[in-house]
This record gives C-alpha cells, structure tokens and sequence, in this order.
C-alpha cells in the first residue's frame, strides 16, 4: 500500500488516489467504476463481511459522499509525503500493539 501510494499507480500503471481523512467514520466504503456497464459499491459498517451492491443509485451516492469527503482529506498519493510517512508509520505501530 505505501509503495502504490508513493508511485500512485498500482503495478499495471493504472492510476490510483489515496486519501487520508481526520473525520473518524466507523466504516469502510468503495466504490469502483471499470465502464459505464460495470459498476460496484462496497460498503461496510459496523461488521466483518463487506456488502456488495451493483444498483446504480448507490454507487452515485456513494461516489458523491466519497467526494465530499476528499475535500476534507489529504492527498498522500503522488504527492503530501510528509503526510503518507506520518500516516503509515502510525499503521505500523498500531499493527505492532496488535
């Protein structure tokens, strides 16, 4: 992860933008968009198995509140490096308490 952050590419050289947020928001959500056909969101709240939906009015939903929330992030891919080695030294010491 902190390598394709760096680079902001995965191995493939397709783009990829990480965002770090100081909203705390007890979830996990993505959204992924490969064509205009195939679209999925994946949601998680609260529990261990993600959700998965292809209904078209909640992946706009959702990439419309993921948005909003990019406002209110930091960039740490490409670019913010101060701002990645801080955020993945701070996951390598909460994996290390674990």
């Amino acid at each position: 992860m902190e390598e394709i952050a760096r680079k902001g590419c995965f191995g493939t050289g397709k783009k990829v933008q990480m965002y770090v947020s100081q909203i705390d928001i007890p979830n996990s959500m993505t959204y992924i968009s490969l064509n205009e056909m195939t679209r999925l969101s994946m949601l998680k709240w609260f529990t261990i198995i993600d959700t998965l939906s292809a209904d078209e009015k909640i992946f706009r939903r959702m990439r419309s509140w993921t948005k909003a929330l990019q406002r209110a992030s930091t960039l740490i891919s490409e670019t913010g490096e101060e701002d990645r080695i801080h955020f993945f030294k701070a996951q390598r010491e909460i994996v290390a308490r674990i």
